[in-house]
């Protein structure tokens, strides 16, 4: 998983060389643009494989002499200590007001350690995965603290801000912006329910990132969770996000493998690529709100959801949106959705029955790809939508009974690619009226019932009156009808409908 964060999150490439202006006793500085004053910077040299130049206890001076002029110490350098694995102590003087990028990367043996008051800044990744750091203390003079500073420090126990600092703030071990609005950090070894406070309108970037320890979160009052923020969260099970919600960044929730229930809500407008990748475990899926996209890859390897209940409030469904979510079996896609990206439902290979929406405009390529096993595709777009040759597999084009309206038989039948199915007929869709949320699909001897909860009730009668099949609206689409006319009670709505 390591790897995997390396990866997916930082993009860490080969730490480039950057040479130093000179060395004094075991310490190398480079000379910044004043002329006065110094970087701690690292001994790139072949001699010392990359960066790990420091060993052991280090304690840097405020001021240094070089060719007879004295420079002041006031910069820990970017990537300074990287990776120096056997560098156990580091003192830092008064003199230093910046800990910049990276500056003690992967010291995984740093325990003893102590930020000077002087310093504003710490810079992103500044303590990534310091293992071994078991407290940090935020003086009062630090205004910016960059993303991932603390990232993977998985001993830190205790993470507080000096009660006096201007710009953050921390309660129960976890980093907040001064009023609250934004959480900033917490740590990766927080556990157990966490209340967040309602002042808060933001979960930053990184701010949860492997904590396993995390079971469940009350989100109070948030509207934006950014990217990545509960990333690889293996502990969380059940998420409810909140009314206040609007938006879901990249990778929000991506790796949290244990979380098998998600409600949405209706103010949220997107749902961030990768949002929900890998989440394995999620089965129960409740979209809500109106014109909702989702993101390339939002929900890519959720194997074990299954789209049988969705509202119209989805509007786009961006690139691998749904691949690989290998329990599709019958899907019913909002009415909508306007348009579904390259590879949507990528390898869905159990897929066997597709409803596609009437308000769809557009199709990518090789959308079902991998689907193979399609052999019902019924669509209520009264237009044809704009398909690639690749959109469906060719054997869908050759074994699958497309079902389109019976007055747009004839467009279907004439339209690019769509007149490459080898079997297309009508099919007849039944409601109670143009403002009904509720659609009874009839094709291939078979009843879809879209826009009714998934329990609701579901009648099926002869012209005569005689029941023939009765189940919930989740369960009818299993049987199969002889051909005829048939009266369709759904909840208090009826229809009549032709197969």
């Amino acid at each position: 998983m390591k790897k995997l964060i390396l990866a997916t999150i930082c993009g860490i490439m080969s730490l480039s060389a950057v040479a130093y202006d000179f060395q004094e006793g075991e310490i190398y500085y480079n000379i910044l643009p004043d002329g006065q004053s110094v970087e701690v910077t690292h001994n790139n040299t072949a001699d010392y494989n990359g960066f790990a130049a420091y060993t052991g206890s280090v304690t840097i001076p405020e001021s240094v002499t070089y060719n007879g002029v004295t420079y002041n110490v006031v910069k820990i350098g970017e990537d300074a200590f990287a990776e120096s694995t056997y560098v156990s102590k580091v003192t830092i003087p008064e003199s230093v007001t910046e800990i910049a990028r990276k500056a003690f990367y992967s010291c995984s043996r740093l325990r003893n350690f102590e930020l000077p008051g002087s310093v504003t800044s710490i810079g992103e990744l500044a303590f990534y995965h310091c293992v071994a750091l078991k407290s940090l203390h935020i003086p009062a003079a630090v205004d910016a603290i960059g993303s991932k500073a603390f990232m993977l420090c998985n001993g830190l126990t205790e993470l507080t801000v000096d009660a006096a600092n201007e710009s953050y703030s921390s309660e129960n071990n976890i980093i907040y912006n001064k009023d609250k609005t934004l959480l900033v950090a917490a740590m990766s070894t927080f556990s157990g329910h966490l209340d967040v406070p309602f002042t808060v309108k933001e979960i930053g970037e990184n701010a949860f990132v492997e904590c396993d320890g995390l079971t469940s979160i009350n989100l109070g009052n948030v509207s934006v969770i950014h990217d990545f923020a509960f990333f690889d969260c293996k502990g969380l099970t059940t998420v409810t996000l909140p009314s206040s919600l609007e938006r879901l960044g990249f990778g929000a929730f991506f790796n949290c493998t244990h979380m098998a229930a998600l409600n949405m809500n209706d103010n949220l407008k997107e749902i961030g690529e990768r949002a929900f990748t890998r989440c394995i475990a999620l089965k129960d899926i409740e979209f809500a709100g109106d014109n909702l996209k989702i993101g390339n890859h939002a929900f890519e390897s959720c194997k074990n959801i299954n789209l049988t209940d969705v509202t119209d409030c989805i509007s786009e469904v961006g690139d691998y949106a749904f691949a690989s979510c290998v329990k599709f079996r019958t899907v019913t896609l909002p009415r909508s959705v306007k348009s579904y990206g390259n590879y949507a439902f990528f390898a869905c290979a159990q897929m066997t029955r597709l409803f596609i929406g009437s308000k769809v405009e557009r199709m990518g390529e090789n959308v079902f790809y991998n689907c193979s096993r399609i052999r019902q595709v019924t669509i209520d777009a009264m237009t044809p939508p704009t398909i690639c040759k690749s959109t469906f597999p060719d054997v869908v084009y050759r074994n699958a009974d497309l079902a389109v309206p019976d007055e747009s038989l004839d467009d279907y039948k004439a339209a690019e690619y769509w007149k490459d199915f080898l079997n297309i007929g009508p099919s007849a869709v039944a409601s109670v009226g143009a403002d009904s949320d509720i659609q009874v699909v009839a094709a291939g001897g078979h009843l879809t019932i879209v826009g009714a909860q998934p329990q609701a009730w579901v009648a099926v009668y002869a012209l005569d009156g005689a029941l023939v099949q009765s189940a919930c609206a989740d369960d009818i689409a299993r049987y199969t009808f002889d051909g005829g006319v048939y009266v369709v009670k759904v909840a208090d709505k009826s229809f009549k409908v032709v197969l």
